[in-house]
C-alpha cells in the first residue's frame, strides 16, 4: 500500500514534464511580456506569488512522491496562470484603450493645434492683406489730396496773378482818372481863384457836413429814444431859448445871460455817465447854435448892430470853457450857408431839389434873388460877429482885465 508502481510514476513524470514545459512556456511568455513592459509593484507581487507556486509544483514532481490520486495543484496553477493572463489581457486592453484614447486625444489636440495654427496664419494673412489694402487706400487718398492741393495751389497762383493784373489795371485806371481829375481841378481852380482856395474850402465843407450828419443821426436820434435824456434836454431848452431872445446890447445883461446859459451847459458836462454827458452836452450846444443863427437871421437883417451882443455871448461861452460850441456853431452855419467857406457844393448826381437843399435854399420855391440876398446877409452877419468877437477878445486880453466876460 505504501508503494507506487513504475508505470504510474512514469505517467506522472511525463505529465509533470509537460506541465512543467507548459508552465515554463507560459513563464517565458510572462517574462517576455514583463520585459516589454515596466514592472510595477503589483506585477512584482504577482511574480513573487507565481514563483513560489511553481516552486512547490516543481519540488513535488522531483521528490517522486507516490500519490494514489492526481494532485490538483498543477491544475490550479494553470488556472491561476490563465487567470493571471486573463487579468493581464484585461489590463493590457485597458492600457491599450487608455493609450488609444490618449493617442486620439493627443491626435485631436495636435490637429486642433494645427487647425488653430492654420486659422491664425490665415487671420494674419487676412490682417496683413487688410493692412496692405488700408495702406494702399491711404496712399491713394494722400496722392488724391496732394493732387487737389497742387491744383488748388496752381489755381491760387493763377488767381493771384489775375488779381494782380486786375489791380494793376485798376491802379492804372485810377491814376489816369486822378490825372484827369487833377487836370480838371486845375482848370476849375484857375476859374475859381487859384489852386489852393477851392480844394481847401471843399475839404472844410466835407468835414463840417460830416460832423453835422453825426449830430443829426447819432446825437439827436439817441436823445429822442431816451425819455430821461429827452426830459433833461427839454428843461435846458426852456432855459436857453428865452435867454437868447432876451439878449440886448447891455454888458450886464450879456454877462447875466452868458452865466445862465454856461451853467446849463456845465450841468450837462457834470453828468457822471460819460456817454450821457457827451450826448446831452452836444444836444444843448446844437440847440444854442440854432437859437443864435435864428436870432441873427431875424434881428441882424433888420438892425446890423444886433450882431454885437450875439458875438459877445458866443465869445463869453467859449471863454468859460465851452470851446466845443465853436465846432457845433460853425457846422450849423456851414449847413445854413456854405458860402461862409468860399465854397459852393456841386450838384453831381444829386437831383435839383436835393442840390437846392444842400445849397441852403429855405423852400423849393425860394427865388434865386432871395436866396443870394439871404446868403449875403448871413456872410455879412458872420463878418460882423467875427469883428465883434475879435474886439471882445482884445478888450478881455488887455492888461489888468479878466478873461471872464
Amino acid at each position: 500500500m505504501g508503494q507506487v508502481s513504475f508505470n504510474t510514476f512514469t505517467d506522472e513524470s511525463s505529465e509533470s514534464d509537460e506541465e512543467e514545459d507548459t508552465l515554463r512556456s507560459g513563464q517565458r511568455d510572462v517574462v517576455a511580456i514583463r520585459l516589454a513592459n515596466e514592472l510595477d509593484p503589483w506585477d512584482k507581487w504577482e511574480q513573487t506569488c507565481r514563483r513560489r507556486a511553481w516552486y512547490v509544483v516543481r519540488h513535488r514532481g522531483k521528490a517522486g512522491t507516490t500519490i494514489n490520486t492526481p494532485t490538483p495543484a498543477p491544475a490550479s496553477g494553470v488556472d491561476e496562470i490563465e487567470e493571471i493572463l486573463s487579468r493581464f489581457q484585461l489590463q493590457q486592453s485597458y492600457i491599450q484603450k487608455k493609450e488609444r484614447e490618449a493617442f486620439e486625444q493627443r491626435n485631436a489636440s495636435l490637429w486642433e493645434g494645427i487647425d488653430k495654427a492654420i486659422r491664425d496664419a490665415e487671420q494674419r494673412a487676412a490682417d496683413e492683406a487688410e493692412q496692405l489694402a488700408s495702406a494702399r487706400r491711404r496712399q491713394e487718398e494722400a496722392e488724391k489730396q496732394a493732387k487737389i492741393a497742387r491744383e488748388a495751389e496752381l489755381k491760387r497762383i493763377e488767381d493771384e496773378k489775375k488779381a494782380a493784373e486786375a489791380k494793376k489795371r485798376e491802379e492804372d485806371a485810377r491814376k489816369q482818372e486822378q490825372e484827369q481829375q487833377q487836370q480838371k481841378e486845375m482848370a476849375n481852380n484857375a476859374f475859381r481863384g487859384g489852386k489852393h482856395v477851392w480844394p481847401v474850402a471843399q475839404r472844410e465843407y466835407e468835414h463840417w457836413r460830416s460832423y453835422m450828419t453825426h449830430i443829426k443821426e447819432d446825437i439827436l436820434a439817441s436823445i429822442a429814444t431816451n425819455a430821461e435824456w429827452k426830459k433833461q434836454c427839454f428843461t435846458a431848452k426852456r432855459t436857453i431859448t428865452p435867454k437868447v431872445g432876451q439878449l440886448t446890447n447891455s454888458k450886464a445883461e450879456i454877462s447875466r445871460i452868458t452865466l445862465a446859459i454856461s451853467d446849463v451847459l456845465q450841468q450837462a458836462r457834470n453828468v457822471p455817465d460819460k456817454d450821457a454827458s457827451y450826448r446831452l452836452y452836444t444836444w444843448m450846444l446844437n440847440h444854442l447854435s440854432k437859437c443864435l443863427i435864428r436870432q441873427a437871421e431875424q434881428e441882424v437883417a433888420a438892425r446890423q448892430e444886433t450882431a454885437f451882443p450875439l458875438a459877445r455871448l458866443v465869445m463869453g461861452i467859449l471863454l468859460r470853457g465851452h470851446a466845443k460850441l465853436g465846432d457845433v456853431f460853425i457846422a450849423r452855419l456851414v449847413k445854413k450857408c456854405p458860402w461862409v467857406l468860399g465854397y459852393v457844393p456841386e450838384r453831381g448826381t444829386l437831383t435839383e431839389e436835393e442840390h437846392r437843399k444842400l445849397l441852403g435854399f429855405k423852400t423849393h420855391d425860394e427865388t434865386l434873388q432871395s436866396y443870394v440876398s439871404r446868403m449875403v446877409e448871413v456872410r455879412l452877419n458872420l463878418i460882423l460877429e467875427a469883428w465883434s468877437s475879435t474886439k471882445t477878445l482884445a478888450e478881455h486880453a488887455s492888461p489888468g482885465q479878466d478873461m471872464d466876460p
